[in-house]
């Protein structure tokens, strides 16, 4: 049996926090599908260090 440390973080199942930060972009993006773009993580992350 394999333990978390040991899987790859793209191999384990997705948490119910992971699910609501998937959530919470949704809604952020208007239910689209925006591509990642250094400028959208850049903007995430000032937003993320109030």
């Amino acid at each position: 049996m394999e333990r978390a440390a040991d899987v790859p973080p793209c191999r384990r199942p997705i948490t119910e926090n992971e699910r609501a930060w998937i959530e919470f972009l949704r809604l952020i993006s208007n239910d689209a599908d925006p591509p990642v773009t250094l400028r959208r993580v850049q903007l995430l992350r000032r937003a993320m260090r109030l």
